[in-house]
């Protein structure tokens, strides 16, 4: 993943509480899967709370359809105890296979097109 010039200081538009996680292949030392996880404060029906984003998800061509992407989101879950009620994804208009795969129900993630 790439963010220039800084990819630390691209971070601050996306919120705070940043956590960037990458899935390596134990078996090949290959990057499978990374993304990143910011939470932000926003006013929900006028009542402060958090709002979780998740940005810059990228799974390798040679890990797509494979269990990677539910393992990354379990790993999610289960790192947090205190989750934000909900999360923002923006994905590409023309990433028609990230949006179905997003958008399928399938895993223990949910994804709602807008």
């Amino acid at each position: 993943m790439e963010r220039d010039p800084d990819f630390f200081g691209a971070l601050d538009v996306e919120g705070d509480d940043h956590f960037i996680l990458s899935i390596k292949d134990n078996d090949t030392g290959k990057l499978a899967c990374a993304g990143i996880r910011g939470t932000k404060k926003c006013y929900i029906d006028g009542v402060p709370s958090d709002v979780g984003y998740l940005s810059s998800l990228r799974v390798d061509n040679e890990y797509r359809n494979t269990i990677v992407l539910g393992r990354f989101f379990q790993f999610y879950h289960s790192y947090w105890q205190n989750e934000p009620k909900f999360y923002i994804a923006s994905v590409f208009n023309d990433n028609l296979k990230g949006r179905q795969t997003l958008t399928s129900g399938k895993g223990d993630y949910l994804f709602l097109k807008i």
